[in-house]
């Protein structure tokens, strides 16, 4: 398995994504809120608007020997107070390939890409039920920071 960069001119990559990006609202939202919270459109929209940040963001894929790809992470670079962090607004891995510690190297790409570009903070917002990913991302040294409306913001800082 190795971990790459979405291919910009990639039609189908680009549509994977969006499709991944909502079965994670689904995982998050459960099935009748996540099924409908943004269009098919809209998504495929949001995954360009991703890549087209080019040095600004970068969506991770997960990538397995058989050309299969088993996962996906989106960063991408946001500001706050004048000062640039990094804002960790997607990962996914598909069922299949679930337990295999895919979504830690995810996570590790998005944070070393997030060192490279000199952010000394990274967030990552979920579902409060969603304990799973909390206590993947708390591994990662990422604390809680707020919790309201149902979702926590989850944040680490170099």
């Amino acid at each position: 398995m190795i971990i790459r960069p979405i291919a910009p001119n990639s039609k189908e990559e680009t549509s994977l994504v969006a499709k991944r990006m909502k079965k994670t609202l689904i995982d998050v939202m459960g099935e009748k809120d996540g099924k409908n919270y943004y269009s098919d459109e809209w998504l495929i929209s949001r995954v360009e608007q991703h890549i087209n940040l080019k040095e600004n963001a970068c969506i991770f894929l997960s990538e397995e020997n058989s050309g299969e790809i088993s996962g996906q992470a989106i960063i991408r670079i946001e500001k706050d107070n004048g000062t640039n962090y990094g804002f960790f607004s997607t990962i996914y891995v598909a069922e299949e390939f679930r337990g295999k510690g895919i979504a830690k190297e995810l996570i590790m790409a998005v944070l070393k890409w997030c060192k490279d570009k000199d952010l000394k903070r990274v967030t990552y917002n979920t579902a409060e039920n969603h304990t799973s990913i909390i206590n993947l991302f708390g591994k990662f040294k990422f604390k809680e920071s707020l919790r309201a409306d149902g979702m926590v913001k989850l944040v680490v800082s170099f």
